[in-house]
């Protein structure tokens, strides 16, 4: 398949209707940085020494494109310099746009086909100049174009189908391959009409098919411009998956498309319906599905290790109980939301090497990512999310490492912003402090406020940390970026959270107490404990306990 197919002559390569060319002798330095506008000059005005553009040819701020074949020539300027060549007396059209149709044009084809043909002949042009690598100053200022006439995606569409249409017959027919397995993976029923008939087609027939689908979006009213996007990127990372040679560069998923969302695409674009829920993809189910009872082991097999690399690189499944998370979550949210969880972890995992579930580090993770927080809470709200909340509450009760209560303390704070608690809008405590607040509900009592009790006890942490200088410094940092709000105004009584944690951190590598015992001395304590005067006119900052038992206002924070 060495061109493209006949059904698409608009797109066809190497175009009689305007010949590229570069007539300056080097691309302008430094242009990378700046603007480049397109206009048109007639070809008698740079053809002929006596006009004004005879000197402007060794000018760099322009750069000669090409030559229609009717005898404007295309040209580059830089846009800081229009008016200083203007007044040169340079002729120019300002307002040349390649994708608009003369007028002769729309008397022989009509106003609606010359403007499709003008527009379909130069992103043909542009995603040849784009492919070819070769003029990366003319690749810059047709991107730029494009973008500003947003024609960006079409461009990027126009690039894949040529490089579909001029891969080498290896890689189409890996292509052909792996598209017919997905049309069996894809649906539940693949002896549907459609999937028949795909399966049926030989290559060319198969590839005509989807270039003419890819060709013409428009058949799939269903499908936004971002979505036509997505399903770009989805085809192009499967050109690339068949061994060809793509330019990546360009290549963008939109991190909120989930793995069903580009399932989706993928079977619109071949016709046939994703009836398949996709909560999870195993690739040795995967591959028991694609393979027929009788195959042989090694294609079995080798199937498998092809459904792995296919969920990863087109986006559309993940190993079971990937990353330790729900399916809610792993279909819910988009797969670069996902990536980015990933990332995440690794960085909490190099700061704070200790095992704590990934779902919990999920809530964590939910107070930095304000994106598809809707899919957070519904997880969150769900009974998966309630047995883990319940787990929390748990482990806070019992002896923790200092950077596991932190992290405890962080998830509760996250799972009471995803699901917030009947009072956690006020701003009292239900009982005499927050600290009672917290021992009355591990007890049992509704008090109704525990997202603004797990606040305060992420502050009043922060606060205790820092009396210790560098000790804590990367527990202290993330507690900081996990808040990322304004300090909850101070209660009289806030101190006793900070003696009480005080406490229960008074070991360096481990928490001393767990929860009853720092608790049952802070209430011994609490007669002897002075109190600073607190008034309605003080600009106080922390109130800290010290280790004296004396609580004092510092100011300086």
């Amino acid at each position: 398949m060495a061109s493209l197919p006949s059904m698409l002559p608009n797109l066809e390569l190497g175009s009689n209707a305007f010949d590229s060319m570069a007539l300056t002798s080097s691309e302008p330095d430094g242009w990378q940085q700046q603007s480049w506008k397109l206009v048109s000059v007639p070809a008698h005005e740079i053809d002929s020494n006596a006009s004004p553009w005879s000197k402007e040819m060794l000018n760099p701020a322009v750069c000669v494109m090409g030559k229609y074949e009717e005898g404007d020539y295309e040209v580059a300027i830089n846009s800081d310099f229009i008016p200083e060549i203007e007044a040169r007396g340079c002729q120019m059209n300002l307002s040349y746009n390649p994708t608009h149709p003369d007028d002769r044009q729309k008397d022989i084809y009509g106003s609606t086909y010359a403007t499709k043909k003008a527009r379909d002949c130069w992103l043909a042009r542009v995603a040849h100049t784009v492919r070819s690598k070769c003029q990366p100053f003319a690749e810059k200022v047709h991107r730029d174009f494009a973008r500003a006439n947003d024609l960006h995606e079409e461009l990027e569409r126009a690039v894949l189908i040529q490089n579909i249409a001029t891969s080498p017959l290896a890689v189409l027919g890996d292509l052909t391959y792996q598209l017919k397995l997905l049309c069996r993976w894809l649906t539940n029923d693949s002896e549907t009409p459609r999937v028949q008939k795909l399966l049926a087609q030989n290559q060319e027939e198969f590839l005509e098919s989807l270039l003419y689908d890819l060709y013409m979006p428009s058949k799939y009213p269903q499908r936004s411009r971002r979505d036509e996007a997505e399903t770009t990127s989805l085809f192009r990372a499967l050109l690339h998956f068949s061994g060809a040679t793509v330019d990546l560069m360009h290549h963008e998923f939109d991190d909120e498309y989930t793995i069903g969302d580009n399932a989706t695409l993928l079977a619109s674009v071949l016709g046939i319906i994703r009836d398949k829920d996709f909560e999870w993809s195993d690739a040795s189910v995967v591959s028991s599905i694609l393979c027929r009872p009788s195959i042989s082991p090694w294609v079995r097999d080798t199937t498998e290790g092809w459904a792995k690399k296919a969920m990863s690189a087109l986006r559309i499944g993940f190993p079971r109980e990937h990353l330790g998370l729900p399916a809610q979550i792993l279909t819910g949210l988009g797969v670069g939301q996902i990536e980015m969880f990933e990332d995440y972890l690794r960085h909490i995992q190099r700061i704070f090497p200790m095992f704590m579930e990934n779902k919990m580090l999920l809530l964590v993770w939910s107070l930095m990512n304000p994106s598809q927080l809707h899919i957070l809470r519904e997880w969150a709200d769900s009974e998966d999310g309630c047995i883990l909340y319940a787990q929390l509450i748990k482990n806070i009760q019992g002896p923790q490492a200092i950077n596991q209560l932190g992290l405890i303390i962080a998830a509760l704070v996250g799972y009471r912003r995803l699901v917030p608690d009947s009072s956690d809008h006020l701003d009292q405590p239900a009982n005499s402090s927050y600290l009672a607040d917290l021992d009355a509900y591990l007890h049992g009592d509704e008090v109704g406020n525990t997202g603004t009790i797990a606040k305060h006890l992420a502050f009043a942490l922060v606060r205790v940390l820092r009396t210790y200088g560098n000790t804590y410094e990367d527990l202290t940092v993330f507690l900081d970026c996990v808040c990322d709000t304004e300090p909850p105004l101070l209660q009289g009584l806030d101190g006793l959270s900070d003696e009480y944690l005080s406490m229960r951190i008074a070991n360096f590598k481990f928490a001393s107490q767990d929860h009853e015992s720092a608790y049952n001395n802070i209430v011994a304590r609490s007669t002897k404990l002075k109190f600073p005067k607190l008034n309605k006119e003080s600009n106080l900052g922390w109130i800290i306990v010290q280790s004296s038992g004396s609580m004092i206002a510092d100011n300086s924070l």
